[in-house]
C-alpha cells in the first residue's frame, strides 16, 4: 500500500471509532448528566399536543416505567382584582422541583392512569380558572418525555395532549403542588 491510500484508510477507521464513540457518549450523557428544564412560559392551546412526541401516549395518559419526574408550575392571574405585577407574571414560571426517586416518579404516573376519564364529546364550562398551570412532565431513558397539564383552579382536568383528559383527583393534585411549592 502506498503513503496516501494507508493514512486515508487510518484516517477513516479513527473516524468510524470517533463516531461509534460519540454516538454511545451523547445518548448516555443526555439520559444522566443533562437535567430536564421546564418550558420557558405555560404553553397555550394546542402547545401540548405539540410537545408530547411519546406514541405510547395516545393509549396511557402516563406510560409506564418513568424515569424522572419534572414539575413546573406557572403564575395564574391569581386576584381576581388585577395589578401590573400580577399581569406581567402571567405565565411565567413559579416554581420547578425535579424527582429522581423511580418509586416516587412511577407511582405518580400510576395514579394518573388510575383516574377516570372525560367522557368523549363531554363539555364543561369552568370559570374559575385564572391561567394558573402544573405540568409533570415525565422523562425516560430512551423516549421522548410525555407533559401532563393540570390547569389549577378549573374544573379539574388532566391531559397530555394525546390521550383522553381525566378528572383530576384533589389528593393528587394537592400532592403535586405540595412537591412543587417553594420551602419557606
Amino acid at each position: 500500500m502506498t503513503p496516501k491510500p494507508l493514512a486515508l484508510a487510518a484516517l477513516l477507521a479513527l473516524s468510524s471509532v470517533l463516531a461509534f464513540l460519540g454516538c454511545s457518549d451523547s445518548e448516555s450523557s443526555a439520559a444522566s448528566s443533562a437535567d430536564p428544564t421546564c418550558f420557558k412560559h405555560a404553553l397555550s392551546e394546542g402547545e401540548l399536543k405539540k410537545a408530547n412526541r411519546n406514541i405510547r401516549s395516545h393509549d396511557a395518559m402516563v406510560p409506564s416505567r418513568p424515569d424522572e419526574l419534572l414539575l413546573c408550575r406557572y403564575y395564574g392571574f391569581g386576584d381576581p382584582k388585577q395589578t401590573p405585577e400580577t399581569q406581567a407574571r402571567f405565565g411565567k414560571l413559579e416554581g420547578e422541583r425535579l424527582l429522581r426517586r423511580p418509586g416516587i416518579v412511577r407511582s405518580i404516573g400510576r395514579e394518573f392512569n388510575g383516574l377516570r376519564k372525560v367522557p368523549r364529546g363531554a363539555t364543561y364550562s369552568c370559570p374559575e380558572h385564572d391561567g394558573a398551570v402544573l405540568y409533570a412532565i415525565f422523562h425516560y431513558v430512551s423516549e421522548p418525555a410525555v407533559p401532563v397539564e393540570m390547569r389549577l383552579g378549573e374544573c379539574g382536568f388532566a391531559r397530555n395532549g394525546r390521550a383522553r383528559a381525566v378528572f383530576m383527583s384533589t389528593r393528587l393534585r394537592d400532592r403535586l403542588e405540595n412537591l412543587v411549592r417553594p420551602r419557606s
